[in-house]
């Protein structure tokens, strides 16, 4: 019953730059709730859909654990958090 989402939030979709959502490809469901602007989100309470073109980086987790392998700083890759949690569990780290 997934439809059931759009009687309680907004459905954002993150779609890759270049990457484009034809409306009439869209099943009429979608098609209904579509809009173009986030303003439009802002002025019902939920049932809406929204694709959000979203930058994309070429990282890949491979990538992370020979950065962190490397003891060099993967800060720009992942958040705070994650980077401290790695350190305090010692993931990734090569063993000699």
């Amino acid at each position: 019953k997934w439809e059931k989402l759009f009687d309680f939030a907004h459905v954002i979709v993150m779609s890759r730059p270049g990457t484009r959502h034809s409306e009439d490809k869209l099943d009429s469901f979608f098609r209904d709730r579509l809009t173009g602007s986030l303003d439009d989100l802002v002025k019902m309470p939920c049932g809406g859909l929204f694709f959000q073109e979203v930058t994309r980086l070429d990282i890949s987790a491979t990538q992370i654990r020979l950065t962190i392998a490397e003891n060099r700083n993967p800060r720009f890759l992942l958040p705070d958090t994650v980077i401290e949690f790695i350190k305090q569990n010692k993931l990734y780290i090569e063993k000699a």
